[in-house]
C-alpha cells in the first residue's frame, strides 16, 4: 500500500508543493530551499533588453 501523502502549509504555493513532494519522495528539503532552487534555474541576463539605456 502506497505511503500517504502529507500536506503542510506553505508560504509561496508553489515552492511548498514541490518542498511537500520532494520530502514525499525521500528528499528533505525547506520550503525556502525549494524556493531558491526554483529562482535560480529561471534567472535570465538580457543584455539587449534596455530600460533608460541600461541593460535588464
Amino acid at each position: 500500500m502506497p505511503e500517504p501523502f502529507v500536506h503542510a502549509h506553505a508560504s509561496h504555493c508553489e515552492s511548498g508543493v514541490m518542498s511537500s513532494l520532494l520530502r514525499h519522495h525521500g528528499l528533505p528539503i525547506s520550503e525556502a530551499m525549494a524556493f531558491g532552487l526554483a529562482s535560480a534555474l529561471s534567472f535570465a541576463y538580457l543584455p539587449f533588453v534596455r530600460i533608460n539605456g541600461l541593460p535588464l
